[in-house]
């Protein structure tokens, strides 16, 4: 048997703040490391694992 517990979250101005910089911060990360994956592959023609 799988139980399972939803949970909804309240965040004050702060913690949504907080929240927001950490989403955008990882997009960031994401795009950045996928640029420099395509310009790899360009040059090179090998994929980075």
């Amino acid at each position: 048997m799988i139980i399972t517990q939803k949970v909804a979250l309240k965040p004050n101005k702060e913690q949504e703040q907080f929240f927001w910089n950490c989403s955008n911060a990882s997009r960031f990360i994401y795009n950045f490391s996928l640029d420099i994956k395509a310009k790899i592959y360009k040059e090179n023609g090998t994929n980075l694992n």
